[in-house]
């Protein structure tokens, strides 16, 4: 898991993240200050894949659904398991992001399977 432990207070953030097989990932922050929320914009140019607007929320694979599609996934973890909903969530480390790679994903899913 690589932890992102740049992210910051600023309410739109972009970082360029690599995966483990040297593919690069554009992952946009954007906080919600009305709502009281996190969104996350990803794109993955190796398959021009593109997702906006998915809410970040505790998870321990937050894009499980795209797992077919992409070989990366986040996982967004809180403290006081609430989800991240202040703008300094992030920095002040009480909500974390990771950057999954394939062989945790599949970690992550023999979990969720295990009776």
């Amino acid at each position: 898991m690589l932890y992102l432990s740049q992210l910051t207070d600023y309410p739109n953030q972009s970082y360029t993240l690599t995966t483990e097989d040297s593919k690069t990932v554009l992952l946009d922050l954007i906080y919600l200050p009305t709502q009281q929320f996190w969104i996350a914009n990803i794109t993955y140019d190796l398959i021009n894949f593109k997702l906006n607007g998915i809410k970040l929320v505790n998870n321990l694979n937050i894009l499980k659904q795209f797992s077919n599609v992409i070989p990366f996934g986040l996982t967004c973890i809180s403290d006081d398991l609430i989800d991240p909903f202040l703008i300094d969530d992030f920095s002040n480390q009480r909500s974390r992001l990771y950057l999954l790679n394939a062989t945790e994903i599949q970690n992550i899913d023999t979990i969720y399977t295990t009776p």
